[in-house]
């Protein structure tokens, strides 16, 4: 195994593929978005979804200085967003949509996390090279939120990926 240069699009993907495959999820229940704050109009079927986003990211300077086009290293945030669709808890509760021992937030935020934490990812147009400076790194997580009316919760929680641009 090989580790290249890349770009921003297919570490996106890498992310969304590595997902589908230890969570199990299909293209409309794993699948890219710019804003991971609200859930989609239309949901997918299931239980539960994820999308996946770019969050902000910051390059090194000092790696440019000399090496200019050769040499771009990027740290970005992927946002992974966890949605939970139940309508199990009475008015005033949310202690299933919280912790439901299969579908529960908090249970599928454990299995987004032993999906990518610690994890290197593989590139997938070749998917015998790697590409990340260091494993996946857990950065944060966003406050959890539930729309009443869809019966939706969800939660955000941030990945750290550090790459090198392939500028060529």
């Amino acid at each position: 195994m090989a580790r290249v240069d890349i770009t921003q699009d297919r570490v996106l993907q890498a992310v969304v593929a590595r997902l589908r495959k230890e969570l199990t999820l299909d293209e409309a229940s794993c699948y890219l978005t710019f804003s991971p704050l609200v859930p989609p109009t239309v949901q997918p079927g299931g239980d539960w979804y994820v999308n996946v986003s770019p969050g902000q990211s910051e390059f090194d300077e000092g790696m440019q200085i000399g090496g200019g086009q050769e040499q771009l290293m990027e740290d970005m945030l992927v946002r992974v967003t966890a949605f939970v669709r139940m309508r199990l808890d009475r008015a005033e509760r949310d202690d299933r949509m919280l912790l439901e021992g299969v579908r529960g937030l908090t249970q599928v935020k454990l299995k987004i996390l032993k999906a990518l934490v610690a994890h290197d990812l593989v590139d997938p147009k070749l998917e015998s090279n790697v590409f990340l400076r260091q494993l996946v790194v857990a950065a944060s997580a966003d406050k959890p939120d539930y729309d009443e009316e869809k019966a939706i919760g969800w939660q955000t929680i941030n990945f750290r990926v550090a790459f090198d641009w392939d500028l060529t």
